[in-house]
């Protein structure tokens, strides 16, 4: 945002390395979108059912993992120094801090309301994820999720005040017709496209 905004501010690499890790991270949905599409396609195997064991093995990777992000010092609590880089992913000190968590869960029961919210949110936007690509396909449901992107920035503006800026519009345009573009609804008849 600071490149295209023109700041100068000092942003230490964190654009760099949050584009990068955008990229990793499309390349990972990308890749999971087409696994899912084989394992559907090749078994019978029901979206909740598919969306429960992944649910399971993201809890056993977190359950080994928890521990030993719990004691990774990090952030500018702990070295004084202001973080870069993944520092700034740390929050009071450690990588992971489970036990302020519940410690403001406790401070504010809403939190606790707004956990279960989240989680039931994402486990309807996975299952429903799922079926999509089960009756459908990857493709489409690739085509449908570009759609959530645009309905999240423009809820964001209208309801939690983020600030309006019209290139964004471009940029969901760009996007939308891409997506369109690669899954064969909109076909162009010249370059060979057809």
């Amino acid at each position: 945002m600071a490149i295209a905004a023109g700041s100068s501010e000092d942003t230490n690499g964190s654009v760099a390395l949050g584009i990068i890790l955008l990229i990793i991270s499309q390349l990972f949905s990308g890749t999971m979108f087409i696994v899912e599409e084989k394992l559907l396609s090749s078994y019978y195997l029901e979206p909740f059912f598919v969306v429960g064991c992944e649910g399971m093995w993201g809890l056993a990777y977190y359950i080994f993992l928890l521990p030993i992000m719990q004691e990774t010092p990090c952030g500018s609590t702990i070295t004084g120094v202001k973080s870069t880089g993944l520092g700034v992913l740390c929050s009071y000190g450690y990588l992971e801090n489970s036990a302020f968590a519940f410690t403001q869960m406790k401070d504010r029961p809403i939190l606790i309301v707004q956990t279960f919210c989240s989680i039931l949110s994402i486990a309807c936007f996975n299952s429903f994820g799922i079926a999509c690509t089960k009756y459908a396909s990857a493709a489409q449901r690739s085509t449908i999720d570009t759609s959530r992107t645009l309905t999240i920035w423009i809820l964001s503006v209208l309801l939690l005040g983020e600030l309006f800026q019209p290139w964004a519009i471009l940029g969901f345009v760009c996007l939308a017709f891409g997506t369109l573009l690669y899954n064969e609804i909109i076909v162009l008849k010249f370059f060979e496209f057809d």
